[in-house]
């Protein structure tokens, strides 16, 4: 696989990533069973980890060692690309176009850092590309030889320090994080490991994986916060996770839908961090009685079709503005829609 491929088929992932996060807005918001229904459950047993796994696994093909030689550069693109966005749509957008009263409070930036509100997945991966660049150093210089259990014991050893966090309470999502973590660096082990990723890649490895998410993906309950459920939950994402991988590379796509969901996948941070509050907008202004699968695929994929296009919408007037640009995409003028 040339290289150009390797990332068209992670396009493509993030781009049923993406348009899974919008299904999974539509039913929630829009239909009698809001987070109850089964079709909401199995899409958020693993749409969000998938995001994370496809980050990891794009973080080890793309960092490279020499951030090291100016690591504050390194931080700073970071901090561009994810903080800034995730404080202006919490701090800004939300506090003066989706409220009624306008309400201001300087404890409004610790708050959003301490709970994670908001966008919270650019939090998320913002510290996870800290503990990555961490994982990354320690791994360039002891595993020379790159073996993959020397990588596994960093990583484990990384998290301990995400126990220790959780035992010091300094926020109050590092449960969250931590198993967001645990996808984030799969994808990085995965990438870095050819072996392992031609067993990803094997007929008989993606017939269990499916096997098991279609079997297990329907028990899984959104609002259950129980043990049993979240190792439902963890065991539901990984199959979900290596069965879609298989599917972008293995399996031939229709060239229309494949640019698409492409389109999609290269411009995911403009369709998540726009399409929630449009869809917050039309929240409640229709409810979809309780339906049979495919009916509501239909339905709830056609209004995501439509909010996405008025999300790229919103994006190319956004574009005139460099500014604006900047602050709400974390995009600089030459690089905003990724064609």
């Amino acid at each position: 696989m040339n290289p150009n491929e390797r990332f068209i088929y992670i396009d493509r992932l993030k781009g049923v990533a993406i348009v899974l996060v919008v299904i999974g807005h539509i039913i929630q918001f829009n239909t009698v069973e809001s987070s109850q229904n089964v079709l909401f459950g199995i899409i958020y047993s693993f749409h969000m980890p998938l995001f994370m796994f496809i980050s990891g696994y794009l973080a080890q093909k793309t960092v490279k060692d020499s951030i090291y030689n100016n690591y504050l550069l390194f931080l700073k693109k970071k901090a561009q690309s994810l903080l800034i966005p995730y404080f202006v749509w919490s701090l800004v957008v939300d506090k003066l176009f989706f409220v009624e009263e306008i309400h201001y409070s300087l404890k409004d930036p610790i708050t959003l850092i301490k709970n994670g509100s908001g966008l919270w997945f650019l939090l998320y991966l913002f510290l996870l590309y800290l503990t990555y660049s961490a994982f990354f150093y320690v791994s360039i210089k002891i595993n020379k030889r790159i073996y993959v259990l020397v990588d596994i014991l960093i990583i484990c050893l990384l998290l301990l320090c995400f126990v220790l966090v959780k035992k010091m309470q300094l926020v109050s999502y590092i449960d969250s994080l931590t198993l967001y973590f645990l996808f984030f660096f799969s994808g990085v082990i995965i990438s870095k490991y050819q072996k392992i990723k031609n067993v990803m890649l094997e007929k008989y490895t993606f017939s269990i994986f499916l096997t098991v998410f279609l079997i297990l993906s329907i028990h899984y309950k959104f609002t259950d916060t129980s043990l049993f459920n979240k190792l439902i939950k963890l065991i539901v994402a990984y199959s979900a996770i290596m069965a879609l991988y298989y599917i972008t590379i293995k399996i031939s796509w229709n060239a229309f839908v494949d640019r698409c969901i492409s389109y999609c996948g290269r411009n995911s941070l403009i369709i998540y961090a726009t399409h929630f509050r449009l869809a917050k907008l039309v929240s409640g202004l229709f409810l979809l009685p309780h339906l049979d699968v495919v009916p509501l695929v239909c339905i709830s994929l056609f209004a995501s079709i439509i909010i996405i296009c008025i999300s790229f919408g919103i994006a190319k007037v956004v574009e005139l503005s460099p500014l604006l640009n900047f602050l709400l995409y974390g995009k600089s003028e030459r690089n905003f829609l990724i064609k």
